[in-house]
């Protein structure tokens, strides 16, 4: 008879914890369904320039490539990158498109990730990322800091002696630079210009 009794109390226990187990599931699931993802403040027209000045010991460059976005369709947008300027030298680079790839709302491409391609990586990230720890596609930001007279969040990759560093606007989520330095060759890049609101051109 006791050992029926222990029997049963086990099953009694088991569904209990089951029911409780399936409980916290449905909620987590009704969270997470609740949560609403975050648009990017991308449409028609916007643009975003960057300065890149790629260096060595022995010589500089200076490069200018634009960031555009147009309409794909009514859920997508066109992110055309083109090289529009650059000083002559031996890291010349000539004028023209680099690519276009294409973006839906929350600025990712048709595989569910961030466009990543560098230059000039990772364009925009949304504001529950925009944190000290918050790893992104590989990558972590590291710190809080300031670059070019923005407070940016620090999104970094690669070894301490050629660590890669990509800058976003902490309050917009926008990319405003990055830099990347070893043995005195590198590359630099600050945002100069673009028309989306409350991101407004920097000075060097």
């Amino acid at each position: 008879m006791s050992n029926i009794h222990l029997r049963n109390f086990k099953n009694s226990d088991f569904s209990k914890t089951s029911g409780l187990v399936l409980f916290f599931f449905i909620l987590l699931t009704i969270v997470s369904c609740g949560k609403k993802l975050e648009e990017a403040p991308i449409k028609d027209g916007y643009y975003l320039a960057y300065k890149y000045i790629l260096f060595s010991p022995m010589t500089s460059t200076a490069v200018t490539m634009d960031v555009s976005f147009t309409n794909a369709d009514e859920k997508h947008l066109a992110m055309k990158i083109a090289v529009i300027d650059t000083s002559k030298g031996p890291m010349h680079l000539s004028p023209g498109a680099v690519g276009t790839v294409i973006v839906d709302k929350y600025f990712k491409t048709a595989r569910g990730d961030f466009y990543d391609m560098d230059p000039p990586g990772i364009v925009w990230i949304p504001s529950n990322l925009r944190k000290k720890g918050t790893k992104i596609q590989g990558k972590k930001i590291r710190q809080i800091t300031q670059w070019a007279h923005r407070v940016a969040c620090d999104l970094s990759e690669g070894p301490a002696m050629s660590m890669m560093h990509w800058y976003y606007d902490t309050t917009t989520g926008f990319l405003v630079g990055s830099n990347m330095e070893y043995m005195g060759a590198g590359v630099t890049a600050y945002l100069i210009e673009t028309n989306i609101p409350g991101l407004m051109q920097t000075e060097e």
